[in-house]
């Protein structure tokens, strides 16, 4: 937490609630690092490049315990999930790389109703198994062309 000089403000009181649940997300990954566990989960050690105050390592049964492969750093799933659930707005999602591990898609899904989820994996050898939950795209970034 930033020291104070003066009387925080609201937005400095607010801004100090919200270091603090990052700080306390931050060091559950960590803790998970420093366990057995996390000598199969080496890649958790990465931090997203781009953070948010409501960012959410996402995608497991149990909120704020999701690791490994399948799980996906998101912002403001509380948001989006008000946004489609109760004002009826489109949402639209893109999961890269699957591996068939579903939990993301699955999370998504459950939590955040009423997104169109899609999942891109050019490297799936097998059927993908999260039709229930996408629509499942066998390609890579590089292989398709848009145009706007």
């Amino acid at each position: 937490m930033r020291p104070h000089t003066t009387t925080p403000s609201c937005n400095e009181k607010v801004l100090d609630q919200l270091d603090e649940v990052f700080d306390k997300k931050r060091s559950e990954r960590v803790a998970v690092m420093d366990t057995r566990l996390g000598d199969h989960l080496s890649f958790d050690i990465y931090e997203p490049e781009a953070t948010c105050f409501s960012e959410e390592r996402f995608g497991s049964e149990t909120r704020y315990s999701a690791f490994g492969d399948g799980p996906k750093f998101i912002c403001g799933v509380d948001f989006i999930a008000h946004q489609t659930a109760h004002l009826g707005k489109d949402c639209l999602v893109y999961s890269v790389g699957s591996n068939n591990n579903i939990a993301f898609e699955k999370a998504v899904y459950t939590i955040m109703k009423g997104c169109e989820i899609h999942t891109f994996d050019p490297t799936l050898n097998k059927p993908f198994v999260g039709d229930e939950y996408a629509t499942f795209h066998p390609w890579d970034g590089g292989s398709v062309r848009m145009v706007l």
